[in-house]
């Protein structure tokens, strides 16, 4: 687990992304999230978990990790920068 960087759901699927590769796998994002520790992962985007400690950045309605802009959904942005501020 702590060598994932962020998920990303594709309808039944996941890509996992990691340091320098990424897996895909069958399994809903719902389903993942239910597994993943809440101290260590959050959904920022109905499509999107990210790893808290592995987020560089947060500028607008984007975050960056590993140099990569992910959406942040509008609903769920000031639970997302109080998180940010914390760790």
């Amino acid at each position: 687990l702590s060598e994932i960087y962020y998920v990303e759901a594709y309808g039944d699927y996941l890509k996992i992304y990691f340091q320098d590769k990424y897996r895909i796998i069958l399994m809903t994002l719902k389903k993942l999230i239910s597994k993943l520790p809440q101290k260590d992962f959050m959904q920022v985007h109905r499509s999107y978990v990210v790893r808290k400690d592995k987020i560089e950045e947060i500028e607008g309605n984007m975050l960056r990790i590993k140099g990569q802009s992910i959406p942040i959904s509008r609903s769920l942005k000031d639970q997302i920068i109080k998180n940010f501020k914390t760790f």
